[in-house]
């Protein structure tokens, strides 16, 4: 391992001890973790107690990085690893030996024809243009984050991202606001918004601390 990468390892750890609620643990083998899942809502929470993010339109996934190996399984525990073996070698770029991180696989738009038909296009074809949208990272080089809060979790997986990597973004959020944010978002013609707790464990389940809150109804 490079220097300036034992240097950063060091660095996390460092900080990992200090994040209440991580916990020292062998990194969880890739169909040991159920995603978390938002709630359907019709109302904004309002207060700096809940952060807001703009739903991504992807494929909800969770990545897993050892070294150089990648691993990814999808929401109903399948094994996507074959089907994004072109986006693997950009997760193992991560400057982070053992991660885990929560997100969506998406594809630039280029054509015109919309993201979710350049998903599909990616998907058929060798995937090469396929990146990672992270909005939470659940473990960390042998610490697992689950039980601390999302503050903390979205606050480690931007540091490691800044470290650089070419196909995984960091999601970015708002905190408080939440109405104000919904009506922007709305304007611009996101198909949503996703509220959660700044205090939130990760729970493998349905959860009220997660909302997905739609900018456009059925029907409407």
């Amino acid at each position: 391992m490079p220097v300036d990468q034992r240097g950063e390892r060091r660095k996390s750890s460092e900080l990992l001890a200090l994040v209440l609620g991580a916990v020292r643990a062998p990194i969880p083998s890739p169909n040991r973790i159920a995603p978390a899942v938002a709630h359907r809502a019709d109302g904004v929470p309002e207060g700096d107690d809940w952060l807001h993010e703009i739903e991504v339109v992807g494929l909800r996934m969770m990545a897993h990085k050892r070294g150089r190996e990648v691993y990814f399984v999808g929401v109903g525990g399948d094994d996507w690893t074959a089907d994004l073996a072109g986006l693997a070698p950009r997760i193992a770029d991560v400057r982070a030996d053992e991660v885990i991180f929560d997100g969506c696989v998406v594809a630039r738009d280029t054509t015109g024809l919309g993201e979710r038909e350049a998903l599909r296009s990616e998907l058929a074809g060798v995937g090469s243009g396929l990146e990672l949208v992270a909005f939470d990272m659940i473990y960390l080089e042998g610490w697992d984050l689950r039980a601390a809060a999302l503050a903390d979790r979205k606050s480690l997986l931007r540091e490691v991202l800044q470290r650089g990597s070419a196909g995984v973004h960091y999601a970015d959020h708002v905190v408080g606001n939440g109405p104000r944010c919904f009506e922007t978002s709305r304007k611009l013609g996101v198909g949503g918004i996703v509220s959660k707790r700044v205090a939130s464990r990760y729970s493998g389940d349905l959860s009220r601390d997660w909302r997905v809150i739609k900018c456009v109804r059925n029907g409407a």
